[in-house]
């Protein structure tokens, strides 16, 4: 980090200890399932990168295990499964989330912004139904 400059330097140690212990918590839980990540990945995708740990580097060169994979049944689901998420977790008629108060914000704060929250939610839901979201969003997942 010594080529950080100054102003990128964290002004909180705390927060980011927290934040650092917080990662490597995450890291140790996701470790438990990489194998079984990476498997879906053969299976789902056989030809996309499988390296699913931040902590390493991916490989150089192109797995070429692809043709052993003697079904295609995840491959053909795949589709579905993104259209399954969609539909469930950001339904494109309807509101899927809404602004409510964080952990650490005091009830008094909230009540004073509360309002403004709720009438941004319906700005944010009118520019997302406006955007090409729903038609990007299956490419991302």
């Amino acid at each position: 980090m010594a080529d950080t400059p100054a102003a990128a330097s964290p002004t909180n140690p705390k927060l980011e200890k927290e934040g650092r212990d917080r990662l490597g918590e995450a890291r140790d839980k996701k470790g438990l399932w990489a194998l079984d990540f990476k498997e879906c990945y053969f299976f789902a995708a056989p030809h996309r990168q499988r390296e699913v740990l931040s902590t390493s580097k991916p490989a150089s060169a192109r797995l070429y295990d692809a043709p052993e994979l003697q079904t295609s049944l995840a491959f053909d689901l795949t589709g579905e499964f993104v259209t399954e998420i969609v539909q469930t977790f950001m339904p494109e008629h309807q509101p899927w989330v809404q602004a409510g108060p964080g952990m650490f914000i005091p009830p008094a704060a909230w009540e004073k912004v509360k309002d403004v929250a709720k009438a941004n939610d319906v700005v944010i839901f009118d520019a997302i139904k406006s955007s090409n979201f729903y038609a990007e969003i299956p490419k991302s997942l």
